[in-house]
């Protein structure tokens, strides 16, 4: 049984939630906007707030797509440059050192959890700083999970070439 449609339904979902978290994002955005203008009865400083963590939230949500879809910043065209072998081998290195960055922001999260959990924001109150460490963990998890994928791919012949895009004729 094969891991990849469980993975291909995450990536599509991340997917989704970055582009909810940037519509979302342009709808408070736009409201911080119109508040400035529009005489309103209650505060408007709520609004930036938000629209920070909602860009964190939404970068953070791209992480582990990018990863996944294989569009991360990289230095693809330099591995053109070397044979196979040598290229599965210097992605493979990097991948480790992926790996171990995200191993470090995982323990970090979890170091700072009990106190962040129930910490609120001054301006919004349910917003809790837990609540991202949560979703950091996880995120960074899944990069781990994608990057194992990746590299299982590179190694069984199954990974196409650096950069190679599938192109429609139609």
């Amino acid at each position: 049984m094969s891991v990849r449609p469980l993975l291909d339904r995450i990536e599509q979902l991340l997917g989704g939630l970055g582009k909810l978290t940037l519509a979302t994002m342009g709808v408070i955005v736009g409201l911080q906007i119109i508040f400035r203008f529009v005489p309103v009865s209650f505060p408007s400083v709520w609004t930036t707030e938000v629209a920070r963590y909602m860009l964190v939230f939404m970068t953070l949500t791209g992480v582990p797509y990018a990863m996944r879809r294989d569009n991360h910043i990289s230095v693809r065209p330099l591995l053109r440059m070397v044979s196979d072998s040598i290229r599965n081998l210097m992605i493979s290195l990097s991948n480790v050192l992926v790996v171990v960055m995200c191993s470090l922001m995982i323990l970090s999260g979890f170091s700072v959890l009990e106190r962040t959990m129930l910490q609120s924001l001054p301006t919004v109150g349910w917003l809790k700083v837990g609540y991202l460490t949560v979703y950091l963990i996880v995120v960074f998890g899944l990069c781990i999970v994608f990057i194992f994928e990746q590299t299982a791919r590179i190694w069984t012949g199954e990974a196409t070439e650096p950069d190679a895009r599938v192109v429609d004729d139609d």
